[in-house]
């Protein structure tokens, strides 16, 4: 039976560092006390995934240093322009860039040679 966490700090303690962590755009609810519950815990080389793009949360999370790798497609802050910590990072080369092309963030799917009602996908 699934148990419900006290608080945000127990309900992130089970991510333990190197983990990979996928987290949605902001728009989507970014779950921000999460994101400041990691910082406090200084939970370290994250292998962040933010689908499609990301904003605050990813760039807290870079000048936290909590992330190792990040794979997106793009980290800005709007209309505030360029994410501060995330173009540091990049330029100073402290963490390791994987960019995921928006299309690609689902898997590719195509309809097989025979008739079929099925698609095969690969990730």
């Amino acid at each position: 039976m699934p148990t419900i966490a006290a608080s945000v700090d127990d309900a992130v303690a089970s991510i333990p560092d190197g983990a990979m962590l996928v987290v949605p755009r902001e728009s989507s609810g970014a779950p921000m006390e999460a994101t400041r519950a990691l910082v406090r815990r200084g939970v370290k080389r994250l292998h962040l995934v933010a689908l499609p793009t990301s904003t605050l949360q990813a760039d807290l999370l870079i000048g936290a240093g909590c992330v190792e790798t990040l794979e997106t497609s793009a980290v800005s802050l709007g209309e505030f322009g360029p994410a501060p910590r995330f173009t540091a990072a990049i330029l100073g080369k402290t963490i390791r860039m994987r960019t995921r092309p928006a299309r690609r963030s689902t898997p590719r799917c195509r309809r097989p040679r025979r008739a079929s009602r099925s698609f095969r996908c690969a990730g």
